[in-house]
């Protein structure tokens, strides 16, 4: 298994990371654990802005190099959102 992402990935994985913590951090993984409801609405535009639904891991390495930054990123912020099986569904 190879555990280490391209530069553009790990930029991309930078990016996002910063994009969580722009969009609350912690205050927002806090509402979005608090309301279950409103986790999409919370976490999405975030995902909008990083153009996370058109990235395809299914067929393109980058893409999916991309995706695994992105997983990394909301994990580091503990987003409590589906991303991965998002990401993953044809």
């Amino acid at each position: 298994m190879i555990l280490e992402l391209s530069e553009d990935a790990l930029e991309y994985g930078r990016q996002a990371r910063q994009a969580f913590g722009a969009a609350g951090g912690d205050a927002l993984v806090m509402r979005a654990q608090d309301a279950p409801g409103d986790r999409e609405a919370l976490v999405t535009p975030v995902l909008d802005g990083l153009g996370a639904w058109d990235l395809d891991p299914r067929t393109d390495a980058d893409g999916l190099e991309a995706a695994a930054a992105l997983c990394r990123s909301a994990g580091y912020w503990a987003v409590p959102y589906p991303l991965a099986e998002r990401l993953a569904a044809p």
